[in-house]
């Protein structure tokens, strides 16, 4: 695995910002104003800063003239249009990491592992509803990244202990929420739950502490597990816990400190 710092992945996860942003924003403002969007839109709001825009263009010259602080820029100056389609909120927090990323880089400073982590967690919630395979690639990109610096550490929690805050934390409340809820069908229900008893079962089958670290680790960082965890916040009438949600505790566990 190539080593990367937490720098790097602020800005490989900006870079796929850019990638999912740039045609989201095409399509919106197109639909909005087809004939000329990219004067009202683009021009007008970024000229007076960004001398580089021209006053016409298709949505090819997106990926020419904009990067991802400009694709963010767009979508704030224009938020009665977006916002039915984007957070807006959240928009402004890319828009604050992108910034604060580039003031540390520009003065020499470092990015911390923390920043970094929470930093990808929002590039990620941002396009959740715009581009699902590009979210799954930010997150393989935060899961790369505890790999790497947490890889070939002694595990010191042991698999008792390991195991128990899984079914803690995971398993008990996962069956409580699933036996309350009347919004989901029997047959869904019950496909949610055998899912669940399976990987229970796996995790049993672990002999040692680092055994069950390692599975917890596919569990997570595989594109299988990125899909189960797609699968389980779309649903929306009920907030199963999932292994994303305690990843950095359990990692925490594991090690003794993050």
């Amino acid at each position: 695995m190539v080593q990367l710092t937490p720098r790097s992945y602020v800005f490989n996860g900006l870079e796929i910002i850019r990638d999912s942003l740039i045609p989201f924003i095409g399509k919106i403002l197109r639909k909005n104003n087809n004939k000329s969007w990219w004067f009202v839109y683009i021009y007008n709001k970024l000229t007076k800063e960004h001398k580089h825009i021209t006053r016409s263009g298709n949505l090819n010259d997106l990926y020419v003239q904009l990067d991802e602080l400009l694709c963010l820029k767009i979508i704030n100056k224009n938020k009665n249009i977006f916002k039915e389609h984007i957070n807006i909120n959240l928009v402004e927090d890319v828009y604050n990491i992108r910034t604060k990323s580039a003031h540390i880089f520009l003065n020499g400073g470092t990015i911390e592992k923390t920043f970094a982590d929470n930093a990808l967690n929002t590039m990620a919630n941002l396009i959740e509803n715009i581009n699902k395979e590009n979210r799954g690639r930010i997150l393989e990109l935060k899961n790369q990244m505890d790999f790497q610096i947490f890889d070939r550490k002694p595990v010191k929690a042991s698999r008792e202990t390991l195991i128990l805050y899984l079914n803690k934390n995971i398993w008990e409340p996962s069956f409580k929420l699933l036996d309350k809820t009347n919004t989901l069908e029997i047959n869904e229900k019950e496909k949610i739950k055998n899912g669940m008893r399976q990987a229970m079962k796996e995790l049993e089958n672990n002999s040692t502490n680092e055994d069950v670290l390692n599975w917890f680790k596919y569990h997570i960082y595989s594109k299988e597990g990125i899909k189960t965890y797609n699968r389980l916040k779309n649903i929306k009438e009920i907030n199963i816990p999932t292994f994303e949600d305690i990843r950095l505790e359990f990692l925490e566990l594991c090690y003794g400190e993050l």
